[in-house]
């Protein structure tokens, strides 16, 4: 079993990982985030608790009604019988019903039961909260049992309940279920602007973090409703993300849902940190109609608000992607003399790739000068079907459908067994990059491939029964700084995966993000444990 100090170290890190792999060794584990959770003294509880709604859901994977045992334990341990031991039980309870609400949403009511104890409140308005952001329809029938609070003398309790209206209340454009004073989750005039104006402050935990809020922010604050359907493009089953804001669409990804929704929560991070997730169909069911009508041939402009975020260069370029034609195409080059980048290509490429809003804001029609369709985000064979839907390009019709899709299969789970495809090329600096020339081809036979300079240095390709070598010119004297053989290249199918695998093994990264060489390449260097210098290169 792992020492106190090391659950401490695991949760001061929210090392997941670590964590899981405790819990496969011993599922009683719990009992040490248990006691960590009797201490309420910052940070570290708050992450205990996260822990516990985090390793019961792991443990259920594999032992279903894990969480709903733990749940059990809790409300007894809270009763007379056993001396009511249960310190800070509410918002145990609440992480635990938020992570595995499949098995415990039943218990909804009996967390809003907590209310009614001053000592439980706080953690149960918490723990309430949280379920409103993965399952709002558990919370939904919770309203009358929230809405005193929105007059709490507490800021905290005031700030909680408000948080929740926010994530559970129907937007005015919605059909509204009544009640006789009037539709669900609605308020008086007077005591919206009250909360509209409300100055207290509180502190929330969320993602992970401590996060100061005014008891305002969260009676306005940005949500980011999300959902996922499953779609046929052709002969091809996918899976439809949309996310909006009230401003409009924000997010349009065409991968698996699993990995939609983190890439989502990432971006949300980023461009709208204050903002709340929540899985509603609603908001987005327009989005998700036109998108059909799409697919089916029937629509060839959409109509639907977006709401577009990102650097200023992006959105200048997502802005000439939306001047795209259904049915044409354009170049990275043509993106890139539009907009008067003099970077080009590359950075066009990036920009492409960083676009939230697939389809919609249609990256999928810029390809390569040479036809080449290139990367694209969704996959190249969603890619292929969406030109051709719009007769872009002509479909391929030299394979059967059944074999095509027994084909993609075999090539799926041959990408899952690895990312890392093969050796690309070997980097060697070049003092005089003429006579490397001469040596290379004329003493040792290698083959000449291509020369190219994406920047100031000048890059020279040959090959030798079937190994690439890369010859980098020297520029300002450098000599070798960093080696005579500079790098190794290794291949890849999905540079983007590659480096989330890299991080998720915390390898030392050399590159900020992948770089974009134009026509769908891109490279990025990372350091071996001996500090090499090692890049991935996709093509």
């Amino acid at each position: 079993m792992p020492t106190k100090r090391d659950v401490e170290r695991i949760l001061e890190n929210r090392d997941w990982k670590q964590l899981f792999a405790w819990g496969d060794e011993n599922k009683s584990l719990y009992r040490q985030l248990m006691a960590r959770i009797y201490v309420k003294d910052g940070i570290v509880f708050w992450r205990a608790v996260e822990a516990l709604g985090v390793f019961a859901h792991y443990i259920e994977q594999k032992e279903r009604n894990y969480a709903l045992e733990l749940v059990r334990r809790y409300f007894w341990m809270l009763n007379e019988e056993s001396g009511g031991t249960a310190w800070n039980a509410s918002e145990a309870i609440g992480s635990l019903i938020a992570h595995c609400s499949e098995t415990c949403g039943q218990f909804n009511w009996m967390l809003s039961g907590l209310l009614e104890d001053e000592s439980l409140r706080d953690g149960a308005l918490w723990g309430l909260g949280q379920l409103a952001q993965v399952n709002p329809h558990l919370v939904d029938p919770l309203e009358e049992r929230i809405r005193p609070f929105l007059e709490s003398e507490e800021s905290l309790a005031r700030g909680l309940a408000a948080l929740i209206y926010t994530l559970v209340k129907i937007p005015h454009d919605d059909f509204a279920l009544y009640r006789a004073e009037g539709p669900k989750w609605s308020i008086p005039q007077e005591l919206d602007q009250r909360l509209k104006n409300d100055q207290g402050s509180l502190e929330l935990y969320q993602d992970g973090e401590l996060r100061s809020y005014r008891v305002q922010e969260l009676w306005q604050a940005q949500t980011v409703a999300f959902w996922t359907e499953k779609l046929m493009i052709h002969d091809l089953e996918v899976e439809l993300t949309v996310a909006s804001t009230s401003v409009g669409l924000c997010w349009l990804g065409l991968g698996p849902s699993v990995e939609e929704e983190q890439s989502l929560r990432i971006w949300a991070s980023r461009w709208l940190p204050k903002g709340f997730l929540i899985p509603k169909r609603e908001p987005n069911g327009e989005a998700i109609r036109q998108f059909q009508e799409y697919l089916t041939g029937n629509r060839k402009e959409f109509t639907i608000p977006l709401h577009q975020l990102g650097t200023p260069f992006q959105l200048l370029v997502w802005e000439e992607l939306l001047r795209i034609p259904y049915g044409e195409t354009r170049t990275y080059g043509d993106i890139a003399t539009k907009v008067e980048n003099l970077k080009g290509q590359r950075a066009v490429g990036m920009a492409n790739h960083r676009n939230p809003i697939a389809v919609m804001v249609p990256c999928h029609r810029v390809i390569g000068k040479n036809g080449n369709l290139t990367g694209y985000a969704g996959g190249l064979d969603i890619k292929q079907r969406l030109l051709e839907l719009e007769g872009a390009i002509l479909p391929l019709i030299s394979e059967r459908t059944e074999e095509k899709s027994l084909r993609r299969g075999t090539m799926e789970k041959m990408e899952s067994k690895s990312l890392f495809m093969g050796v690309e090329h070997i980097g060697i600096k070049a003092v005089d990059l003429e006579k490397a020339l001469r040596f290379y081809q004329e003493v040792l036979g290698f083959k000449f491939l291509y020369r190219i300079k994406p920047g100031d240095v000048e890059l020279v390709f040959l090959e030798l029964g079937g190994t690439i070598v890369e010859l980098v010119e020297v520029v300002d004297g450098q000599r070798f700084d960093d080696g005579v053989v500079n790098h190794l290249a290794l291949r890849v199918a999905d540079i983007f995966k590659a480096v989330e695998h890299l991080q998720a093994y915390q390898v030392e990264l050399i590159s900020s993000e992948p770089m974009a060489l134009g026509e769908g390449r891109y490279n990025f260097f990372f350091r071996g444990p001996s500090g090499e210098k090692l890049e991935l290169y996709q093509a």
